[in-house]
This record gives C-alpha cells, sequence and structure tokens, in this order.
C-alpha cells in the first residue's frame, strides 16, 4: 500500500511532467522538487524515486541553463544511490545511477569548457 507521502510524490512528479510539457518550466520546477524530497522522506522503499526526480530535476535545470542548480540535484541523485549500494542491482538502479554520473560529468566538463573559453577571451 502506498503512503500518504508517497501518493502525494507520485502526485507531484506527475505535475511537474504535465508542467514541463505545457512549457510551464518555473512551475515543473517547483514539482520536481516537492516530488524528490517527498520521494527522499518515504525512505528505503522508495529511493530509486527519489533518485529519479532528482535526475529530471537536474535535466530540467540544465536545459534552463542553471548548470550549478542541474549539478547540485545530478549529486543529491548519485548520494541517493550510494547510500542504497546495498540493494540488489536491478536495471532501473543502474540506469537511474548511470544518469546521475553522467549528467555530473556533462555538466563538470561544462562547466570546464566555460571556464577555460572565459581565460582565453580574457
Amino acid at each position: 500500500m502506498f503512503s500518504t507521502k508517497n501518493k502525494a510524490a507520485i502526485e507531484f512528479y506527475k505535475q511537474a511532467g504535465s508542467a514541463e510539457e505545457k512549457g510551464d518550466l518555473d512551475l515543473a520546477e517547483v514539482y520536481y522538487v516537492k516530488s524528490a524530497y517527498a520521494f527522499e522522506q518515504t525512505g528505503r522503499a522508495d529511493y530509486l524515486n527519489a533518485a529519479n526526480a532528482f535526475n529530471a530535476l537536474a535535466f530540467l535545470r540544465e536545459l534552463r541553463g542553471n548548470h550549478k542548480g542541474a549539478l547540485c540535484a545530478a549529486k543529491k541523485s548519485a548520494q541517493i544511490m550510494e547510500n542504497y549500494r546495498e540493494q540488489p542491482a536491478t536495471y532501473d538502479a543502474e540506469l537511474i545511477r548511470m544518469t546521475a554520473w553522467e549528467l555530473i560529468n556533462d555538466l563538470i566538463s561544462f562547466e570546464i569548457e566555460s571556464r577555460i573559453l572565459i581565460s582565453r577571451a580574457g
């Protein structure tokens, strides 16, 4: 059975996706944040959903040009996955873990490239 927090987290995630599809990225970000933290509060049972919601938040923030915010969300996802590393590995768990690390890698690479371009221009 789903807990009240779990139901709320699922609803927030659905609302985030709907807002994103409609182009309301400010609202989508709010709902992804609410969803991620609500899933995180439900604990071990929803750690995959929490990490996945943080990944969705990272993608949205990256799309909006908020690379530092995206990196923070991706790191939070990776941290959650690391905290539950002892759980049996599943395809979904590995996909979420790898997505978080790919996001982190891409965002750090972007930051390095940006600094190089700035230093060359200055």
